[in-house]
């Protein structure tokens, strides 16, 4: 899914988003519309400043990107109530500090629920990034790569959550530090 992907680069910006599991939001048969058509969607290069998500900065650079998106349900004033992102995604991560990168393929397909409340849920398989923020206490502020399928939540407050139903994550802060 890209949250699209969180986003800054929605997948890449989900680089900076957070994720939580097993929530399901229920849509009403009659509210919003039919599922729109498959637009183009590019992600744009982002930077988190040092003690953001890692302790030294962080730039994301797009190296590939041919995603697209379309609307599945609005509400009735138009705004998206679902949405799905897919298509190949390439991001290079690279540390302000030291210059390190990684190049990491965030393909894959995610779907988003946006509450009105301003909270964003949502599920993925393949690939996914997000940037857990220093208001979080768990998981722990870092930018994480995913791999598999998975369930996340950006929540009004700023918290992020994410749950891993199968496959790996991995800590770029890590590998960049």
């Amino acid at each position: 899914m890209r949250l699209r992907r969180v986003l800054p680069i929605c997948a890449a910006t989900l680089a900076g988003a957070g994720l939580a599991a097993g929530v399901a939001i229920a849509s009403s048969p009659s509210a919003g519309s039919p599922p729109g058509q498959w637009q183009n969607y590019r992600s744009q290069p982002f930077a988190y400043t040092a003690g953001d998500v890692c302790a030294f900065g962080v730039h994301g650079d797009i190296v590939k990107d041919k995603e697209r998106m379309r609307t599945l349900l609005t509400y009735p004033d138009g705004k998206p109530q679902e949405q799905e992102f897919t298509g190949p995604l390439f991001v290079r991560f690279t540390n302000q500090s030291s210059g390190k990168s990684v190049v990491r393929d965030l393909s894959g397909t995610g779907w988003f629920f946006y509450g009105r409340d301003g909270a964003t849920f949502g599920h993925a398989f393949e690939h996914l990034s997000i940037s857990i923020h220093q208001v979080n206490t768990s998981p722990a502020p870092g930018l994480y790569y995913l791999s598999g399928a998975f369930d996340f939540a950006i929540n009004p407050d700023g918290t992020r959550n994410f749950t891993v139903e199968h496959g790996t994550t991995e800590n770029v802060c890590r590998t960049l530090a």
